[in-house]
């Protein structure tokens, strides 16, 4: 169990303190994480990111129980890969579900291709990086701590290029409404 005193020592910025706690748990963290997603890359980036988090926030840090803390976040960190992954893996059966383009209607591909080419042109006119954190987070799925890592930018900073991605779209795209409306009960319509 980790001390009071240890967690005032990391609070203060202890480099020492927080190397001793990095070299104790992360194996252990890890080694829950590898278990339960037989995927030793993501279990590695999982547990890093919470350490990075520990460090980062540590002067925030309120906790009774440390070693609590870091399990428990692995523990929702899993959780969250895994709700990720299905949800990911639900979308491509979904729309693997739906055939190729060669099984629409030409109405249908001309509105369906139609929309792709609205989308596209949207997100052309975004920023460089307001693009790229947007792709990262809605088409990869990655999580915003790791954008910001990627791009060596604060989580806020990715949370206000994911907002103004999303405004820029849902403004550019309310002309399309009744394109995504007609798109929608031709899929219902073919496939009830």
């Amino acid at each position: 169990m980790v001390s009071q005193e240890t967690i005032n020592l990391l609070r203060d910025g202890c480099r020492d303190t927080f190397s001793s706690l990095y070299n104790e748990y992360w194996h252990k963290m890890f080694l829950i994480a590898y278990r339960k997603l037989e995927d030793k890359e993501v279990a590695e980036e999982i547990v890093q990111d919470i350490f990075t988090r520990l460090w980062r926030y540590r002067e925030e840090l309120e906790v009774a129980n440390l070693e609590n803390y870091l399990f428990s976040s692995v523990r929702f960190e899993v959780i969250d890969h895994i709700r990720r992954n299905i949800r990911r893996e639900a979308y491509h059966k979904y729309v693997s579900s739906f055939g190729t383009y060669s099984d629409l209607s030409t109405e249908g591909t001309v509105y369906f291709n139609d929309l792709v080419s609205s989308v596209n042109k949207v997100a052309a006119t975004l920023p460089e990086r307001t693009r790229q954190i947007f792709h990262y987070r809605k088409i990869e799925s990655w999580p915003v701590a790791r954008i910001a890592r990627k791009f060596r930018i604060s989580e806020k900073t990715v949370e206000y290029h994911l907002q103004r991605a999303t405004q820029i779209l849902r403004h550019s795209l309310q002309d399309h409404m009744l394109l995504l409306f007609l798109i929608s009960w031709y899929f219902l319509k073919i496939f009830p």
